[in-house]
């Protein structure tokens, strides 16, 4: 039987200044979480729907538009931030 995972606790105060730093901007650093915040900013925002159905055909239509568009797709992936040490 493995040994149980213990999690530590006894973080310093510049320690946790650290961490909240890196959670706080978590969500820009995922390439997923900045497209989905692209769609919804280009595409799917301020918009009333009517059924389940309408949202799905509102997201696949959102989805399609992004794919006619390549050049933003790489661009959303490739911030100068989202990828430091990696050139």
């Amino acid at each position: 039987m493995p040994a149980p995972v213990r999690m530590r606790t006894d973080f310093s105060a510049s320690e946790l200044r650290r961490l909240a730093a890196a959670t706080k901007n978590a969500n820009q650093s995922n390439p997923v979480e900045n497209v989905r915040q692209h769609l919804r900013s280009t595409w799917l925002s301020n918009r009333v729907f009517e059924s389940y159905e309408a949202i799905v055909d509102g997201a696949c239509e959102a989805w399609r538009n992004l794919l006619a568009q390549p050049r933003t797709i790489t661009s959303i992936g490739m911030r100068d931030w989202a990828h430091i040490g990696q050139r």
